[in-house]
This record gives C-alpha cells, structure tokens and sequence, in this order.
C-alpha cells in the first residue's frame, strides 16, 4: 500500500431540493440533488439509507493540473447537504487526458466507512470526520472493491502493470495487506456474504475459495463484465457488463465442493452495465451504465423498469431509487429532465404504479 497525505475539506453547505409535487418533477420523484461536479459518476446509499453518497470531478477546482474528486453526502429527507470531500491529486495519461473522477462508492456494513475509486485506485475516508483513513494505488475498475460482511477485510483488484495481478485483501484498521489472492487480471470482484468465497470476473466469471486460495469454478464470458455480485444469502452469482445482459448463477455445494452452474441469461437489454445494487432483503436489484438504469425483480429475474439515467442506487429498504443524469450531451440531458451533475431521487412503489 502506498499512502498519499490528501487533503479532505469538510464543507458543510445547505442547498435547495426539488420535492414531491413540484411542477417540474414526476410523481414518483420524492427528491433531487444537484450541482454535483459536472455529473454524477457513482451512487450509493449509506446502510441506514438515510443518506447518499454522490462521486464526480469538479473542473471549477484544479489541483496539480487535474479537477478534483468530488464527493457529496446527501440527507435523503431533509434534502440538505451535509459535506464534501476532495479526493484530491491524481495523475495526467499519456496524451494529456485528465483522469480524476470519483467512478465508484461503497459504504462499509456499519457505515462509517466510505469506499471511494477514482482512475488510480481506493481511497477509504471516514465519513464523520472526513478523514483519510487508507489510500490503495491498486488501479481501477468500476466494481473492484468490496467489504466483507463484518467490514474488518477491504478488497481490491489489482491491476497496475508493476504488480502481479490479482486480488489483494486489505485490514480496514491498519491499512495493511492480509492476503493476495492470485487470480490473474480481472476487471470485478465479490465477497460472500459469510467471507468464505471470493467471485471475480473479466470475460469469465469465477469462484474462488479465501481459506485456500483455489479456484473452484470457472465459465467463460464472450464479453467483457464489469460487475459481479453476490445475492445477500450468498445463494446466487450475478454478473453484468458490456452484453446488455445478466448471467446469473446458482452456487452450489456438490460432492462437498462449492461450485456454481449457470441458471440463465436474460434477455438483452440496452446499454452497457458498471453498477448493481441489492435491496436487503434481496427482492429487487437495480442496474446501470453511463445512460440507462434498470430495476429487476430478482427472485425471478424479470426486467420491471428501464429509463434514462446513469449510475443508479437502490436504498437498502427497497424503497428509494437514485438515477443521475444521463452521461449524454447537454441537449439529451435537458430532454430528459435533468441538469448536468443532477440526481433524482424516486419511490421505487409509485414508478410500479405507473408503469
């Protein structure tokens, strides 16, 4: 691990919200959240789904020749913004592209933890404080970090050219590295929910056991995957990328080995997919790409709803939905109700109802 003294700036501000009934909104849009950089990269509810964590770049603030990482928390009722963070510093690419965007979040079990993955790699900020508590320089990739489920294991993919490629687990507490798994290079990893299994994927999708480090399965994807995720009962495998569809799987216990077998494949649905996200109780999943935002019924895999949007989050109770603006040109934007840097937030019940 190597450790980079940042700067984290807790600016505490109050903006205003648009709420149910406004003239502008759609019925089932109980909130909206904006000026967050120039456009919503990541999502996610914090545990309690009280609040939401919002990660972009901000090209208004330089640092080092870069726009800064930029991330919001958001009170999901009162609608005020409660403080941000700068994840700050990063690195110029060959060619003058500027690559500092905050493109994933992930709150620890407990929630006071937050995950954050930009171009290079993890930083993990404590949300009270602001404070950096550990900086990962693993490379990045959309889904390439996960807590276990007691949040003292943090997972990375390692994917930077002057390391062995693979999985690294780290100790939240300390920031040091536990375990390297020796999967090859892969693009998305999971923990299952009882820590004993790891599922990683890039154009396969396989299952690994920690307490060993042994694969114990492996199927061959003909597309690239950029998220796999384990079912909160650790029942299921789903994975996603760019096929515009899922590949779920069963994980199964034969002859006293762990495996998996492959239930089904969805029919195709538009858009490319960087994030997924469970209800808790592991009824619905929601879905999404740069553009596109898919909700699902999980306990049989139907598709209930697509729209515009990128990046969406579905709370932890089921209820909440979080869409950012679509990764389009302003005009498309505009036409689909949103600003840039822009989420919305809507019940998951009232958008069933109008279907």
């Amino acid at each position: 691990m190597r450790r980079e003294t940042r700067v984290a700036r807790i600016v505490l501000a109050f903006f205003a919200v648009t709420v149910l009934g406004s003239a502008q909104t759609s019925p089932s849009e109980t909130a909206s959240f904006k000026d967050n950089g120039e456009g919503a990269h990541s999502l996610a509810f914090s545990p309690d789904g009280k609040t939401l964590a919002v990660g972009s770049s901000a090209p208004s603030r330089v640092r080092d020749g870069l726009p800064e990482g930029i991330i919001k928390f958001w009170d999901v009722m009162s609608g005020k913004l409660q403080s941000t963070l700068w994840q700050s510093g990063r690195r110029q690419k060959a060619g003058g592209d500027a690559y500092n965007h905050v493109r994933s979040l992930l709150f620890s079990p407990d929630g006071k933890i937050l995950a954050a993955g930009d171009d290079v790699g993890y930083v993990l900020w404590e949300v009270q404080s602001g404070k950096e508590v550990a900086a990962f320089e693993q490379g990045f990739a959309y889904s390439g970090m996960a807590f276990s489920s007691d949040g003292k294991v943090f997972a990375t993919v390692s994917r930077r050219v002057t390391d062995q490629p693979g999985v690294r687990l780290w100790d939240v507490a300390t920031g040091q590295e536990k375990t390297w798994v020796k999967t090859g290079y892969v693009d998305c990893l999971d923990l299952s929910p009882d820590g004993k299994l790891l599922a990683v994927a890039k154009t396969h999708i396989a299952l690994w056991d920690l307490s060993t480090q042994t694969q114990l399965a492996k199927d061959e994807i003909t597309y690239p995957l950029n998220v796999v995720r384990f079912t909160a009962d650790g029942k299921q495998l789903v994975a996603a990328g760019e096929g515009g569809r899922l590949e779920v799987y069963n994980v199964i216990v034969r002859d006293n080995k762990t495996t998996f077998e492959r239930r089904l494949t969805t029919t195709r649905f538009l858009g490319s997919t960087y994030s997924m996200s469970f209800s808790r109780d592991g009824k619905w999943l929601a879905t999404g790409g740069d553009a596109n935002a898919e909700v699902w019924d999980a306990t049989g895999w139907k598709l209930h709803l697509s729209r515009k949007g990128s990046y969406p989050a579905l709370s932890p109770d089921g209820k909440l939905l979080a869409v950012g603006d679509p990764r389009m040109n302003q005009g498309v934007v505009r036409q689909y109700g949103y600003q840039r840097g822009e989420v919305k937030v809507f019940s998951l019940d009232k958008m069933l109802e109008q279907k």
